[in-house]
């Protein structure tokens, strides 16, 4: 049940999967579940927390059970037996995390992101999330760096300072119609690019899904952000990520509870709609560095060009 609940996710709509990673903040820095970022100040404590449930979970054996773990010819040919998205060997931990942080958002979060969306206008809701966006452009820029994307980080410079001016400190993105469309880039992703493996996937209380891996750029992104040394890291994960979360929640929540009531196995559900989207946010822009001694990159592949409509056919002249 499990793995056909993946593999649904799998086979959902791009768009929605992506709004499920790209806005990650359930973890600080970006994940797959949308939560309020202000819960973000546990997530050093949870990280070290969730670690220590999960290593000190007993190792469960059980005897084969002979009408589902014999091998059958009918099915072995088309599906095999690695599970869909990171590997998950603190699921038991995860699961009682990922239940206690939906109790959370049903009594707590989602009542006051509703009330939020009533009383807040449409046009400043947006302009709300570009601003937040648009003052993560520094890390953004410094990861392009690091990644060596230098194409990239010229065009985050230039977004920057156009989106700053023009647009009225961020609330309005004109750079995107000058060519300067934004990107993501975290340390996270860096430290992908530098072959370092994701490690295991985990649930972090209050904050939400991440990797090991990604959990520990997110830390780092925190002393990327200019305003840390400014303001200090507590005013900017209470101010900056818990507003960021607040207004990029209400952009996507429909979406998440269509996808939550949908599912069967929303825990499954969500593990292989972070795993797909994190390889996309991470890949996407740049599949030709993907290591080839990895195989196929797990990614949906690019779409093809469309072809341009011929010029019609001028018609005969009467002469």
């Amino acid at each position: 049940m499990q793995c056909e609940n993946q593999q649904s996710a799998q086979g959902r709509d791009p768009a929605l999967l992506t709004a499920l990673e790209s806005v990650r903040v359930r973890q600080p820095g970006g994940i797959m579940r949308i939560e309020a970022a202000a819960r973000v100040v546990l997530l050093a404590g949870s990280l070290v927390l969730t670690a220590g449930i999960s290593l000190a979970e007993p190792a469960e054996s059980a005897a084969p059970d002979p009408l589902f773990d014999e091998p059958d010819p009918l099915f072995d040919d088309d599906f095999d037996d690695e599970e869909a998205g990171f590997p998950d060997p603190w699921e038991n931990s995860n699961r009682k995390i990922f239940a206690f942080n939906r109790g959370f958002d049903r009594l707590l979060l989602y009542p006051v992101m509703r009330g939020y969306a009533f009383i807040t206008p449409k046009f400043l809701r947006l302009g709300l999330r570009n601003f937040f966006r648009n003052i993560n452009q520094p890390v953004v820029m410094v990861n392009d760096a690091f990644q060596l994307e230098w194409k990239d980080a010229g065009i985050t410079v230039g977004a920057l300072v156009v989106n700053t001016t023009v647009g009225i400190g961020g609330l309005w993105e004109p750079a995107k119609h000058m060519g300067m469309p934004r990107h993501y880039s975290d340390f996270g992703q860096t430290l992908a690019l530098a072959g370092a493996d994701t490690g295991p996937y985990m649930i972090i209380p209050i904050a939400g899904p991440t990797t090991v891996r990604d959990g520990a750029g997110a830390l780092v992104d925190i002393f990327l952000r200019p305003a840390t040394w400014v303001f200090g890291i507590g005013t900017v994960i209470i101010l900056y990520r818990g507003g960021e979360g607040f207004v990029v929640l209400e952009e996507h929540y429909e979406s998440i509870r269509e996808l939550e009531r949908s599912s069967v196995d929303f825990y499954a559900v969500l593990h292989a709609a972070y795993s797909q989207n994190r390889m996309e946010r991470i890949w996407g822009r740049r599949r030709d560095r993907w290591p080839e001694d990895k195989g196929p990159l797990p990614i949906q592949p690019e779409a093809p060009p469309v072809p341009s409509a011929p010029p019609a056919p001028s018609a005969p002249s009467g002469d």
